[in-house]
């Protein structure tokens, strides 16, 4: 761009140069033909000769001015395809400038998620891991008394346990019913672990990475059956129904749960990992 700025000042000079000498040219001619008349006081002759001079040089200072302009136009021209051309790279960079942004900005949230998604599953297995259950049971009669034992379980065995004594209740109806109740009396053992079930579940849920799915199935391969099946009646509760559910059904949490029957009619079928009927 610079050297066609350079090109057309030169190119000025060369037309300024060449109007100047035109205009003497046809001075000298008009005096060389009529200097034996001299300098004329009669306005009509000084009429003539500005009409001579204005006949003569108006069309070559006409044609010269608009080759002017027309180089004028020409660079101008050049000059915004440059500019045009600088600017769409420009445009070009900013994009891709955006695009990376864009990549690590979802790079970084993504790792944001996941540092705090494997943070709540430890926490997770933590809870689980410290679950105990103790339970007291007779022992062999003595004279006045009887001897009273106890038995402790721990982690996944308090779920498992907690189970079979849930689904002492009766029927599958009758455990629903009774679900209420049966959390709680056991509300200190379980109360936090369903708790922190539903805030990864929320978490994952709120966020805004892509693939949920994904971490969920993840986090849902971190439980037992016996969890499994626990949750789904737990979900069933009226602690639990309004926004925990919801959740374990978009989730497809039950999946794996095939020996329940009668529950199927409390969730919608994508509970199980199948297409809502």
């Amino acid at each position: 761009m610079k050297k066609d700025k350079n090109n057309f000042l030169i190119f000025l000079k060369y037309y300024i140069s060449i109007a100047i000498i035109i205009f003497i040219i046809v001075i000298g001619f008009y005096f060389i033909n009529f200097r034996q008349y001299g300098l004329s006081p009669d306005q009509n002759v000084w009429g003539t000769f500005g009409d001579f001079v204005g006949g003569t040089l108006n069309p070559i200072f006409a044609m010269m001015s608009f080759i002017a302009l027309l180089s004028t136009i020409k660079l101008q021209s050049e000059e915004l395809a440059l500019t045009r051309e600088e600017l769409e790279k420009s445009s070009k960079a900013l994009m891709e400038q955006s695009d990376s942004f864009k990549i690590q900005n979802n790079s970084i949230k993504q790792q944001n998620f996941e540092n705090t998604f494997f943070k709540m599953l430890d926490l997770h297995n933590e809870i689980v891991n410290n679950l105990i259950l103790t339970e007291s049971k007779r022992g062999v009669p003595r004279i006045n008394n009887f001897e009273v034992q106890t038995k402790d379980y721990i982690s996944k065995k308090v779920i498992a346990r907690l189970l079979r004594k849930l689904e002492g209740y009766g029927t599958e109806i009758d455990i629903i019913k009774s679900y209420d109740n049966f959390h709680e009396e056991h509300q200190e053992i379980i109360g936090h672990y369903f708790g922190n079930i539903y805030q990864i579940l929320k978490f994952i849920d709120e966020s805004s990475i892509e693939d949920k799915k994904r971490y969920s199935s993840l986090y849902r391969a971190q439980f037992s059956l016996s969890e499994i099946q626990l949750l789904a009646y737990h979900c069933t509760s009226k602690v639990a129904v309004e926004k925990f559910k919801p959740l374990v059904e978009k989730y497809a949490f039950l999946e794996h749960l095939n020996n329940i029957e009668t529950i199927r009619d409390f969730y919608d079928d994508s509970a199980f990992g199948e297409k809502v009927k």
